[in-house]
């Protein structure tokens, strides 16, 4: 969905709106309603991560970050939300973060989306979620630093040429 959002506009570059639409349908397979939002019927809620890298030089890059979730908000347009400016940082930086991050030569770009459930902050109830018998175990922290979650995924993938970085 990144890679075809903006694909009929003349201005390719992703939006903070294209990002909370983009997370919104991504988790519309298991919150097919606004399970999502609180109250958390299923006792978790989504976040959606994406961190965006562009090599500058073997030792810089440029860097953002954003989220979307289900922490606030009960629709699309008030999910909590939040993204960064361009940031440069060096390369240990961005190695430490995920090694796929690393390109190969200047200019070329990266994105790591990081998807994972997270618990509110009242306690965790996996019986919600029809794990009766098994639990499941807490994920190690994300790039994003939370370790409130389970279920984490990550995918780098190299995007299309101008839509990153995210306009606001």
């Amino acid at each position: 969905m990144i890679q075809q959002v903006a694909n009929t506009r003349t201005t390719k570059a992703l939006t903070l709106k294209d990002i909370i639409n983009v997370s919104y349908a991504s988790c519309l397979n298991f919150f097919h309603t606004n399970t999502m939002f609180s109250p958390w019927k299923f006792n978790v809620f989504p976040v959606a991560y994406y961190f965006w890298v562009k090599r500058i030089d073997s030792s810089n890059y440029q860097y953002q970050s954003c989220y979307a979730s289900g922490y606030y908000g009960t629709t699309p347009a008030g999910m909590n939300q939040h993204f960064d400016t361009v940031k440069t940082k060096k390369i240990s930086d961005i190695q430490a973060m995920h090694p796929d991050l690393i390109c190969d030569k200047d200019g070329d770009e990266r994105v790591c989306i990081e998807y994972v459930y997270r618990f509110p902050p009242s306690p965790y109830d996996p019986k919600k979620l029809g794990f009766i018998i098994m639990r499941p175990s807490r994920s190690a922290k994300s790039i994003a630093g939370t370790d409130r979650s389970i279920f984490r995924y990550t995918i780098v993938i190299t995007p299309k040429p101008g839509l990153f970085p995210i306009a606001n």
